[in-house]
């Protein structure tokens, strides 16, 4: 919105702007509020067991992915590139380990902390039953009986599953390197599948602006009264929004630059 706002006014847009993602969030919850706050329980386990190193099916019922990547981006290239969406698969050995022993807690994205987890691990059977009556979760007695409630192969899954529960018994990922701590058999049911889907954190880059954070138009001079901050700023994000480094980086940035601006603007009504 900010860039189209930009355009709008004449400004000047940056040749790399660029989307940053999230990975995926479950399919039943829309919006990055639904899963903050303490009245967000049951979403918030949700979005842990979509991002936990469980088995990850597309929507044939083939592993596609390592689980256990970690960055947004990089897990984002292999979602994209099956329609958008995964199935999360795990069975009941697996939920209770989640639940009981947090074992969500090993691939966490911040800020969430460890000793913060507890009250939403403890949400998610509730969670999974919202998630059912909305039709992005399932669950089943056998592989072949939930891959036909979630649109997969079944004959495709159970080989998937099974060929997963062979790995971990050998101790090593030979298809797509899955750390070991990760190697899991997936054979008490019943089973379980969560719907993720693909989804954008921000746009980063963008807007040309001088050294004032003011944008500018193609004459390369000042737009009055348009000035930018935070992602929006051409060229010093204009590659990657830096927010798997450090927050500081990112809102920190974005304060400072806000300040300079109410600085430089606070001069020039002096004049």
């Amino acid at each position: 919105d900010g860039i189209t706002l930009a355009q709008q006014a004449g400004a000047r847009i940056d040749a790399s702007v660029g989307l940053d993602t999230e990975s995926a969030y479950p399919a039943g919850i829309t919006g990055y509020y639904d899963i903050r706050g303490e009245s967000n329980l049951e979403n918030q386990a949700l979005y842990f067991v979509v991002k936990s190193p469980f088995l990850r099916v597309n929507s044939v019922g083939k592993r596609f992915m390592r689980e256990d990547i970690g960055v947004f981006h990089q897990e984002s290239h292999s979602i994209s590139r099956n329609n958008n969406v995964y199935w999360t698969i795990f069975d009941e050995a697996l939920k209770q380990d989640f639940i009981n022993k947090g074992t969500v807690a090993l691939k966490m994205p911040p800020p969430i902390l460890p000793p913060q987890i507890t009250p939403y691990l403890k949400a998610l059977d509730a969670g999974l039953e919202k998630a059912y009556a909305k039709g992005y979760a399932y669950k089943a007695n056998t592989i072949e009986e939930l891959a036909q409630k979630i649109g997969a192969d079944p004959k495709v899954l159970k080989a998937t599953v099974d060929r997963m529960n062979a790995l971990a018994k050998a101790g090593f990922d030979d298809d797509l390197l899955l750390s070991k701590d990760f190697l899991r058999t997936y054979s008490k049911p019943p089973f379980y599948a969560l719907k993720g889907v693909h989804v954008i954190l921000s746009s980063h880059g963008g807007i040309q602006c001088d050294e004032n954070f003011q944008a500018i138009g193609d004459n390369l001079k000042p737009i009055p009264g348009l000035f930018v901050t935070g992602v929006l700023i051409g060229s010093y994000v204009g590659d990657t929004y830096p927010i798997n480094i450090a927050p500081g980086n990112s809102s920190g940035f974005g304060i400072a630059a806000s300040r300079l601006i109410i600085n430089h603007i606070a001069k020039e009504v002096k004049k």
